[in-house]
């Protein structure tokens, strides 16, 4: 008889015993997949660097009062800022995300642009677009 099976492995100070390996294996892979859905939506790592950018941005100009939308590049992001309707600061907006939640705006406070303006931000994640075109104003 094989002596491995009649004696547990010694694996630090684990005992791990043969019939124990697939049980294991079970263990780790719910872990993986326990750590890959940790890594997704507005918990992801992607998705906590775009929210410092926003957030960088609005420190940098929280004095700054625009009269009209402004975009700026930060750390590879296009980042839109407009006039805030109660003329009380900027809202940023992240143009080109690329994890979700999809939609950034920060600080949640009120703005209008109007369709000249909106057409003038350039290339704009189709999302973005869209909520965006919600508060075109003419």
């Amino acid at each position: 008889m094989n002596d491995s099976a009649q004696h547990p492995r010694m694996w630090g100070l684990l005992v791990v015993r043969p019939h124990m390996t697939r049980f294991s294996r079970l263990i780790v892979l719910i872990a993986m997949l326990f750590a890959l859905t940790a890594c997704s939506g507005t918990e992801s790592f992607g998705s906590k660097s775009e929210w410092s950018v926003l957030q960088g941005l609005e420190f940098d100009h929280r004095v700054d009062r625009l009269s009209a939308p402004v975009v700026l590049n930060a750390s590879g992001y296009r980042v839109a800022g407009f006039p805030r309707t109660d003329a009380a600061g900027t809202v940023w907006v992240m143009l080109n995300p690329k994890s979700t939640p999809l939609y950034k705006q920060l600080p949640q406070a009120s703005f209008s642009l109007s369709s000249a303006q909106l057409a003038g931000l350039g290339s704009i994640e189709p999302s973005v677009l869209a909520r965006l075109k919600s508060h075109v104003r003419e």
